[in-house]
C-alpha cells in the first residue's frame, strides 16, 4: 500500500551570497568591468544575499494491514443506527498490541458517518454509523505498523475487535473473530544531503561573460531498519527564492539528475528503487545559478503526512545537510564507482573539508595541509612541475597556489609510487575564493588535491588553455504555424560552434500587429515558453543569443516566426472509454492519452471524477493513473468519469469514461498444525485438529485430504480438518510422517501441505517387572535394579517383595524412570514388603529399563549365605482400568558372605560352580561323586 507521499524539505532555507549583475538591454552601453570602478561606494558594496528554498518529495512503498467489515442490512424498513467499531490487535500471547499500530480513519461505502450534537462529525473511535434498509455496506481500516510491530523479523498478529448497532429500539454487540496476519518490519531511512558552497556564475566585475558551470546537490539515502523500502524516489521542484534583500536578477535552476553517478531521464524525479536492510544509495541533482556565488547557512528538516499515522508511522528517521566542498571518487580499496563527498562539516574561516563521507554510508576523518614545495616552473618550454608536501597518513586533503595560473590547465597528476589521480575530480583547480558575507570573491588560481596514504610526491601536468572565444553565437526561434490560440508556445535554439565558450542566455523579442520589436524574455537560459496573446492580433519573434565570452549575436535583418492569435481554442479528444485491468494486489500504473487538435498542441491537465473508487491516483501533469489494489478490490469492474483540459482561451475540456478490471487472483490457503510429532500406543486413538485459513477476499471453501502414502487406518475429515488414526497391534513399533493438504476451489484450485511424524509404540500381551542379583561382604552395603518392559498404558504396578530381612536390613526403594508419579516401600510382615508405583503411561518407553532401585544393607554379623529377592503378585493398571496380572515371578538374589564362603551352582548346559569368598583368603575345594 502506498500512503506517501512523505514530504521531505531539503534544504529548507539556504543562504546565497552573490555579486549583483550588470544592467541589461540594448541601452546600456557600460561594460561590466566600468561598472565594477564606478565609484567607491560601489566598491564597497558588491556583495547581496538571497534566500533559496529547494523542496523535494520523498515516496515510497510501504506494507500495511487492510482489515474489511462488511455488513448486510436485510431489513425492508429498519436502518441500522448507532453502529460503532471497536479494533482490537492481538500479539502472538494474546495480549492487546493497539499500541503498537496507527489505525488510520475508516474508509466507508455507504455507511453515513452521523454528527454530533454540535454538528461536527465524531472523532475516530467514538464516531456512530447508520446503515440505510436494503444496503450493504463497507467498511475499510488501513492499519499502520509502528517499528516496535516487528522489531527484526516477521511477526504475526491476530486482528478483530467488535461492533454495536441499534435497529429500531433493540440493540446488540458483535465480536469481531480475529484473522491472522504477518506484519513484516518497517524500514527506517537516514537522508544525508550535500549541498555545494562554492558555485561559478557570471562575474560581473571581469569583461567577458562567465558560464554557469553546475554544481551539485545530492543526497546519501541509508536504510538503518529491518525492512524493505520499496520503490524508494524523491521527486524535486524548482529551486524557489524565497527572500531577495537588493532585488537581485539571479536565476537557479536544476538542469539534471543522476543516481549512483548514473544519467537517469531529464526529470526532477530520481527513482532509487528498492533499498535493502543496510543499504546505501545515493542521487545527485545538477543545479545552475546565474551568477556566482557562495552557500551557507544550510537547513534542512523534512515533515511528514500526519494523515497517514504521523511521527510514529513515518520511514524517514532523520535528515541532514552538509556543506559539501567536492564531489570525488575515493580510490584503491575504497574504489566502487560511486561518487563520495568531500565535506566540511566544523565551520572554520578557512572552509577547509573536515570529513570524507563515503559512498557506503561511512565516514572518515580528512586532514587538510596548506604547505608544500614546487620544483620547477609551468610555461612555454616546460609543462611538468613536481610537487612535494609533508602529508600524514589516512586522507588528506591539500590546497595550495596553482602553479599553472590561469594560463595554463592541470592535465594529469601522477603519485610518485605511479598511482595516477583523477583530474577534475580528486586533484582540482579553482580560480577565485569566496572570503565571507560582504566580501568580493578573490582572483585567486588554487590547487586541490585529495589523497589517501600519500608519499608526499607528485608530478604535475599541464597544457595551455585554449584561446579566447571573440564570435559571435547564432541562434532562431522556430517557425510558428500561421494561425495560433491566443495562447501558444515559443521554441528557439542556439549554438555557439565547437570552439566556442557556449551560449550564456538569450534576449527574445517580439513585434505586435507590426509594431515595433521589444524585448519579451531578457538573458534568459529556457529554450521554449508560452506566450500570452490576444485574439486577433499577429505576432513576430527572433532572438538574439549570448555566449559566455560576453560574444552578442546581432539581431536578424528579417523576424523567425511569424503567427496570427485567430484559431478556435479546440477541446482535446479524449476516448469515450478506456479499458484497463490489473490483478489484485498489484499497483496499476497506467498513463492516459488525450490529444489536442490545436497547433501547436496545448497543455493539458487530468481530473479525476467524484465517483472514482477510494485509492485511485491520477497525476494532473502527466495523466499517470496509479492505483495500489488490495485483495478487497477484486474481482470487481470499476468504471468511473476522467475529464482533461488544455490552457486555451477559454479552456477546452473533455470527459470519457475509464474502466478499470481487477482480476481476482488465487492465493493458496495457509495450513497450520498443532505440532510436529505425536506418540502413541498400538490400539489408542490418536485425534488431530489442523486449522487453514484462506487469505482470499471472500474466503473460499476449503478441504482436506492426506496425500503421500498414509498408514492404513489413517483418515482425515475433508471438511474439519480432524485427523484420526487408531493403529493396530500389529503397526508398532513404527514412525510414520503425516502429510496433509489443504485445497480452495478457486479457479485454478491451489493447495498447501505440510507435514508431521507420528510415532506408534509396540503394546506387549502383558508386561514384566524384574529384579537384578549382587553380592557383597557382611557389614556393607549395595543395591540392584528393578526393571519394566511394557507396552500397555499403565497407570499403576503393584507388588510384593520376599527377601531374608536377618541378612538384609535397611531396604530402601527409590524411582529412576520418568513415568513414576508416585512410590511406596513398606513392610508387610517379616520378611516381606509392598511396592506400589503410580506411573504415567505417555512416558513409558517401549523397550527394557531400569524402573526403580531398591538398596540395603548387610549386618556385620549376617551369617554367610543368600538371600532371596523375589517380587510376587504383579498387578498393572491400564489407563482404562482395567487390570493386568503378570503371572510370572521376578526373581533375584544376594550373597552374603561373612566368615564362610558361599558356593553356587548355576545350571546351563554344564553346570558352573560359582565361589562368594573374601579377597586375599585361600580357599579349598572338595568334590565327590553321588
Amino acid at each position: 500500500w502506498n500512503p506517501g507521499p512523505y514530504t521531505v524539505k531539503p534544504p529548507r532555507r539556504i543562504e546565497y551570497v552573490a555579486l549583483p549583475p550588470r544592467p541589461a538591454g540594448p541601452e546600456s552601453s557600460r561594460s561590466k568591468r566600468s561598472l565594477a570602478a564606478a565609484s567607491p561606494e560601489e566598491e564597497q558594496g558588491v556583495c547581496a544575499q538571497v534566500r533559496l528554498r529547494i523542496e523535494q518529495e520523498a515516496v515510497l512503498t510501504r506494507k500495511a494491514v487492510g482489515a474489511t467489515l462488511e455488513l448486510d442490512n436485510n431489513s425492508l424498513d429498519t436502518p441500522l443506527e448507532n453502529i460503532e467499531v471497536s479494533l482490537a490487535i492481538y500479539d502472538d500471547q494474546g495480549r492487546l498490541a493497539n499500541d503498537r499500530f496507527v489505525i488510520l480513519p475508516a474508509e466507508l461505502t455507504r455507511f453515513e458517518r452521523v454528527a454530533g450534537p454540535d454538528g461536527d462529525i465524531a472523532r475516530l473511535r467514538h464516531e456512530t454509523w447508520r446503515l440505510a434498509p436494503q444496503t450493504t455496506g463497507k467498511a475499510r481500516w488501513v492499519i499502520l505498523p509502528k517499528d516496535e510491530a516487528a522489531p527484526d523479523g516477521p511477526r504475526v498478529y491476530q486482528v478483530g475487535g467488535y461492533f454495536n448497532y441499534s435497529a429500531g429500539s433493540s440493540g446488540s454487540g458483535v465480536t469481531l473473530v480475529p484473522a491472522p496476519v504477518t506484519v513484516y518490519p518497517n524500514p527506517r531511512l537516514v537522508l544525508d544531503y550535500f549541498h555545494q558552497r562554492d558555485v561559478l556564475g557570471d562575474d560581473p566585475f571581469t569583461p567577458q561573460i562567465e558560464p554557469s558551470v553546475p554544481y551539485t546537490l545530492a543526497v546519501m539515502a541509508r536504510n538503518i531498519g529491518a525492512g524493505v523500502a520499496k520503490n524508494f524516489s524523491i521527486i524535486s521542484a524548482q529551486p524557489q527564492i524565497v527572500d531577495n534583500e537588493k532585488g537581485l536578477l539571479i536565476d537557479f535552476q536544476i538542469i539534471g539528475s543522476e543516481v549512483a553517478g548514473e544519467p537517469v531521464a531529464p526529470t526532477l524525479a530520481v527513482n532509487f528503487g528498492d533499498l535493502q536492510p543496510g543499504e546505501v544509495k545515493t542521487a545527485r541533482w545538477l543545479l545552475i545559478s546565474s551568477l556566482t556565488g557562495f552557500f551557507r547557512d544550510y537547513e534542512a528538516s523534512f515533515e511528514h503526512e500526519s494523515r497517514f499515522g504521523g511521527r510514529e508511522t513515518c520511514p524517514i528517521d532523520s535528515v541532514q545537510i552538509h556543506e559539501l566542498i567536492h564531489l570525488v571518487q575515493a580510490p584503491g580499496a575504497f574504489e566502487d564507482g560511486k561518487p563520495d563527498f568531500l565535506v566540511n562539516d566544523e565551520d572554520d574561516p578557512e572552509h577547509l573539508p573536515d570529513i570524507l563521507y563515503l559512498s557506503d554510508g561511512s565516514t572518515a576523518p580528512v586532514q587538510a595541509v596548506s604547505q608544500g614545495t614546487f620544483t620547477g616552473e609551468v610555461g612555454s618550454g616546460s609543462r611538468f612541475v613536481q610537487l612535494s608536501v609533508d602529508m600524514p597518513a589516512g586522507w588528506a586533503y591539500l590546497r595550495l597556489p596553482n602553479p599553472g595560473g590561469d594560463e595554463f590547465r592541470l592535465v594529469r597528476a601522477q603519485r610518485a609510487d605511479g598511482i595516477e589521480l583523477t583530474v577534475g575530480t580528486n586533484v582540482w583547480s579553482t580560480d577565485r575564493v569566496f572570503p565571507g558575507p560582504g566580501q568580493r570573491p578573490i582572483r585567486k588560481p588554487l590547487l586541490h588535491l585529495l589523497d589517501y596514504d600519500s608519499p608526499g610526491l607528485y608530478t604535475l601536468e599541464f597544457a595551455p588553455k585554449p584561446p579566447a572565444d571573440t564570435n559571435a553565437p547564432q541562434s532562431a526561434v522556430a517557425a510558428l504555424p500561421e494561425h495560433s490560440a491566443p495562447s501558444f508556445e515559443v521554441r528557439w535554439e542556439g549554438d555557439d560552434g565547437e570552439s566556442g565558450s557556449g551560449v550564456a542566455y538569450f534576449d527574445i523579442f517580439v513585434s505586435t500587429n507590426g509594431g515595433p520589436f521589444e524585448p519579451w524574455l531578457e538573458r534568459t537560459r529556457l529554450r521554449s515558453a508560452m506566450f500570452e496573446g490576444r485574439l486577433g492580433e499577429t505576432y513576430a519573434f527572433y532572438s538574439v543569443a549570448v555566449d559566455a565570452a560576453g560574444n552578442r549575436e546581432p539581431p536578424p535583418a528579417e523576424p523567425d516566426a511569424f503567427t496570427a492569435a485567430v484559431a478556435e481554442n479546440h477541446p482535446p479528444e479524449f476516448p469515450p472509454l478506456t479499458e484497463l485491468a490489473v490483478n489484485e494486489g498489484e499497483t496499476l500504473r497506467a498513463e492516459l492519452t488525450a490529444v489536442d487538435p490545436d497547433l501547436p498542441a496545448q497543455r493539458l491537465s487530468w481530473t479525476l471524477g467524484p465517483d472514482a473508487p477510494a485509492g485511485i491516483a491520477l497525476d494532473p501533469q502527466t495523466g499517470l493513473l496509479t492505483w495500489s489494489t488490495d485483495e478487497t478490490d477484486g474481482p470487481s469492474t470499476n468504471r468511473f468519469h476522467v475529464t482533461v483540459s488544455d490552457n486555451g482561451t477559454p479552456p477546452g475540456t473533455a470527459t470519457g469514461v475509464v474502466q478499470v478490471t481487477v482480476r481476482e487472483v488465487n492465493q493458496p490457503p495457509r495450513l497450520e498444525l498443532p505440532q510436529a510429532m505425536y506418540v502413541v500406543h498400538e490400539g489408542w486413538t490418536l485425534a488431530v485438529t489442523n486449522r487453514a485459513a484462506d487469505p482470499d477476499w471472500p474466503s473460499q471453501r476449503l478441504s482436506f485430504s492426506l496425500i503421500g502414502a498414509p498408514p492404513a487406518g489413517a483418515a482425515i475429515d475433508p471438511e474439519t480438518g480432524v485427523f484420526t488414526w487408531k493403529p493396530t497391534p500389529y503397526q508398532g513399533p513404527s514412525t510414520n510422517q503425516i502429510t496433509i493438504q489443504v485445497t480452495d476451489d478457486g479457479d485454478p484450485p491451489l493447495s498447501s501441505s505440510d507435514s508431521f511424524t507420528v510415532i506408534v509404540r509396540d503394546t506387549l500381551s502383558d508386561f514384566e517387572l524384574g529384579i537384578g542379583s549382587t553380592n557383597l561382604l557382611a557389614g556393607e552395603n549395595n543395591a540392584v535394579a528393578i526393571s519394566l518392559k511394557c507396552g500397555l498404558p499403565l497407570t499403576n504396578v503393584t507388588c510384593a517383595l520376599a527377601t531374608d530381612t536377618m541378612r538384609l536390613t535397611n531396604l530402601a526403594l527409590r524411582p529412576l524412570a520418568q513415568e513414576i508419579q508416585s512410590l511406596l516401600f513398606h513392610p508387610a510382615g517379616t520378611n516381606s514388603f509392598l511396592i506400589s508405583m503410580a506411573l504415567d503411561p505417555a512416558l513409558i518407553p517401549a523397550n527394557d529399563h531400569a524402573l526403580a532401585e531398591l538398596s540395603f544393607e548387610a549386618p556385620a554379623d549376617a551369617p554367610s549365605g543368600k538371600a532371596p529377592l523375589r517380587l510376587t503378585n504383579i498387578i498393572g493398571r491400564k489407563f482404562d482400568g482395567e487390570l493386568v496380572a503378570n503371572v510370572r515371578d521376578a526373581v533375584g538374589r544376594v550373597i552374603v558372605v561373612n566368615r564362610e564362603p558361599v558356593l553356587e551352582a548355576r545350571a546351563g548346559t554344564n553346570l558352573v560352580l560359582a565361589v562368594f569368598g573374601r579377597p586375599g583368603t585361600v580357599y579349598a575345594i572338595q568334590s565327590r561323586t553321588d
